[in-house]
Formats: structure tokens, sequence, C-alpha cells
């Protein structure tokens, strides 16, 4: 009997990944295309037909081969937070606004103002311009559409695949609007909105099985009709499953910005999470929650101190200063939630290998801070997962391990957020790839 193959696809802030998997989640066949230009001159959209193009480029590359007629599933992840609004014909109306744009951020003030202890209440999650409901009321308000759906990227891509308008809970709970504790959409937050639930796509689970791939549609992208179609997730905690984390792990998510995921039984009160910085979403689980926070966009600091030494991450890293061997306040950064980081203060020039010291040693004890906000609420963590580019440095690795006194293991040449989709798709299939991986 021939094998079983899974597609696992990540569409990200910088690149869409689409990752063909066997049953054992060895890689197959990997590709990776630029995410969709910016539309015109401004900054933080995306223009959704260059999106649905980048994701079936994407697709076809991957399938290029004969194991395409082997597919089995087919696993959506990808950034929360992001989307735009669609009609009832499912055409999107506006250009897809990122997770970072911030044009919704005066509408986000006077929603936090009026309602936010009832969106932390309920969701989880503070009022800022991030969110989902934000940048829904700001676009209701700019283009008169006060019928228009919201659809944020993943779903998106799953609606073009399948034909359903549908989401998982790891994706609903970071809009804002949804309740973690009842797993539906707020009625009363739907109500301030003057929305309805049928604005925002049904939550199906997590993960959420869509139904089939569109007919027709499977021999455009070389893959065979009638394969299943799933929501996997919010691509940080699908990476996590990725990488098979269970209840006592911390995760720690690399990328331009930088996230820790922590697996628990239980999830205290979210008005309380929030107030800390810290939200929840289920984990694939009737009784697993994932707490997320966010460290800051820590691998930008590292692009950009990479680019004015102009080296490599590899020299540098051999050539490293010990930990905190320079003189003190000697390099200071200032992070943001969404926007790159500014060095507010740089004395190390000349002398790269303290410089490249004093940035780890900033990243590691911004990551232990986050790392804190968890302690207020479980006991420590039993081991800590690196996943990402930075689980690729030995030098960082061990600084993070070494602020929290906590074994670690590195996910390197692994992508974990598309290995996780594909698993995910797989699991509701009785495929059940095989989870255990490389780990170092």
């Amino acid at each position: 009997m021939p094998p079983n193959y899974f597609l696992g696809i990540d569409v990200g802030t910088t690149n869409i990944k689409a990752v063909l998997y066997d049953e054992r989640l060895n890689v197959v066949r990997p590709t990776a295309v630029r995410t969709a230009g910016e539309a015109g001159p401004a900054e933080g959209l995306l223009d959704a037909a260059e999106l649905r193009r980048g994701v079936f480029a994407a697709v076809r590359e991957c399938t290029a081969s004969q194991e395409r007629r082997m597919v089995a599933g087919i696993g959506i992840c990808g950034m929360a937070e992001a989307g735009c609004l669609i009609d009832d014909r499912d055409h999107p109306l506006t250009p897809i606004y990122l997770w970072y744009e911030d044009r919704s951020r005066l509408f986000a003030q006077k929603i936090r103002q009026e309602v936010g202890h009832l969106v932390s209440s309920q969701s989880g999650l503070e009022v800022t311009h991030v969110r989902s409901l934000s940048k829904y009321a700001w676009l209701v308000a700019e283009t008169g559409y006060s019928s228009a759906r919201w659809i944020g990227v993943p779903e998106l891509v799953g609606l073009w695949l399948s034909g359903v308008y549908a989401t998982d809970a790891t994706l609903a709970a970071r809009t804002g609007i949804y309740d973690i504790r009842s797993g539906a959409y707020s009625g009363e937050i739907l109500d301030y909105l003057k929305a309805d639930r049928s604005q925002f796509p049904p939550v199906l689970g997590a993960p959420a099985r869509l139904g089939s791939i569109r007919p027709g549609l499977g021999s455009e992208l070389g893959l065979q009709d009638g394969i299943p179609v799933f929501i996997a997730g919010h691509d940080d905690i699908v990476a996590a499953y990725g990488v098979n984390a269970k209840p006592g792990d911390l995760v720690d998510s690399t990328g331009t910005a930088e996230g820790l995921i922590c697996i628990v039984d239980h999830t205290p009160d979210p008005a309380e999470l929030a107030g800390q910085g810290v939200a929840a979403a289920p984990y694939f689980s009737e009784w697993l929650y994932a707490l997320i926070t966010g460290v800051g966009t820590t691998g930008a600091l590292i692009e950009t101190v990479a680019g004015q030494l102009a080296s490599d991450f590899d020299a540098l890293d051999r050539n490293i200063a010990p930990a905190l061997h320079y003189p003190e306040g000697s390099f200071q950064v200032s992070f943001t939630e969404t926007h790159l980081p500014v060095i507010l203060r740089n004395d190390l020039h000349g002398r790269p290998d303290q410089l490249w010291s004093a940035v780890y040693d900033t990243i590691a004890a911004r990551f232990g801070e986050a790392a804190d906000r968890f302690l207020r609420f479980y006991e420590a963590p039993g081991r800590l997962w690196i996943i990402g580019g930075g689980a690729n440095s030995h030098q960082l690795c061990q600084r993070k391990s070494a602020c929290l006194q906590l074994p670690y293991l590195r996910a390197t040449g692994i992508d974990s957020a598309t290995r996780g989709a594909a698993a995910l798709a797989g699991f509701p299939l009785g495929g059940h790839p095989e989870l255990s991986g490389p780990w170092h």
C-alpha cells in the first residue's frame, strides 16, 4: 500500500512555506516563497490576489513530483491578527492588514477605554491595534461595509482551498472577541461592535476540518481532488505542537519576533493573564492550553547588528566574548510590541566580540523577563524547547538556558510550524504522523 503524505502550509509575515511530509514526518519536499508584496506604498498591507498567487505557487512547487497523488491531508497555519473584510461572495473588499499595522490605534484606544475590561475578562487579551477587533471596527468605520465579514490570513487560504469560511480555536482566541472559557464568540463584545456571529468565521475546533479541496482546484495545484483541508491554527502554537511540546514545557519560538509558549493543563482568570501580558488558547485538547507572551523583535535586533558588523552569525558566535564581559550600560536597546528595536546606546564600536555578547545578553534578559510572567501562575517549567532561527546558535541557547537554569532542546533543521500543521492534518484522519524527531 502506498504511503500517505501530508502537506503543511505556514503563511508568515515574510515567507510562505509549503512542506510535504511522509507518515513519519520526514521532509519529502520543502518550498518557500516570499509573502506577497505590499499593496502600493502603504506599509503593513498585502494584496489578497498577490497572496493567493504566492500560496498557490508554493503549493505547486512543493507538489511537482509523483508524491502529489498520495497526499492525504493539508494543514494550514500562519500569522494571527492579520486579515481583511470580505463580501458575501467571498471576495476581499480591502487589502490585508498585517498584525503590526497600526492605522486602527485610535479605535483601539477608544475600545480599551469603553470595554477594555470586558474584552480582557473574556478573551484574555488587552485591547491594542494588533487585535482583530480593533482592525475590524476601524475598517467598517472607514469603508462603511457594515455587513462585511472579517477573515484572517490562514482562514483566507483555507477558504481559497476548500470554499469553507471557518477558523480554529487558536486563531479565534487572538481576535479579542472569542471567550476562551465558553469556547464561543462573546455576544457582549459583538453587541458593542454592532456585529453578529455570521461576520466572523465559525469556530470548528482545534484543528478545524474545513472540508475537501475545491473540485477542479486539485489539478491546478498538482493535487488530487477530495483531499481534506484543515486550519491547523496560530503558527506559534502549531510550531510548539510540531516538536511535541507537553504540559510543563516552555517553548521559545524565535524569528523576527520572539514568543514564548507554555503548555498547561488549566488556565487562570483571563483578566489576570491579560494584566501580565499573557494570552491563552486551547492546545489541541479538551483539557490543555497554550499560554503565550511576547519577548520582542529580538530576531530583528540580531539581523540589524550582524548587518552593521558585516559578518555572518557563525563567525560572530565563534569569536563572541563571555557573558557580561563588557562595560555595564554600554549597550542599550528599546523594544516595542510590533516595531523594530531601537538601539539607544552602543559604546562597543570596534569591539565586535563584546557587542555580539551584549546583544545575546540583552535578548537572554528579555527572554527571562518574559518567562517570569508565566511563573506568576504556574510552577517552573521542566524543560525548554528552542525552535526557529535562534535554535541554531549554541551561544544564545546556553544563555537563555542559564537564565532559567533549565535543560534545553534545540529543533534545528526543522520547520516546526509546517511540521505541526502536517501532523494536525494527519491525526484527525487516523494517519498519526510520528512526532518524534532529531532533537539536540
